[in-house]
């Protein structure tokens, strides 16, 4: 279970490195449309980091509660 936290944890990361990669080509382009599409995304890319975490409390709490019980 721990080896699957720490993927996805990876995951998360790389999408939020992903994000910040088109938001700093965004902020660098002059063509406003091209500029748009970068922004939308970043804002996907974000979008999968916060599932991702989701994903990884939601499997992490079972655990959790059958520890104390």
């Amino acid at each position: 279970m721990r080896a699957t936290g720490d993927c996805l944890m990876g995951s998360v990361d790389l999408w939020r490195r992903k994000a910040e990669d088109c938001l700093q080509k965004a902020h660098a382009i002059s063509d406003r449309q091209r500029a748009r599409l970068l922004l939308v995304q970043a804002h996907n890319y974000l979008k999968h980091a916060e599932e991702t975490e989701a994903q990884q409390l939601s499997a992490r709490r079972p655990a959790q509660t059958r520890l104390a019980v």
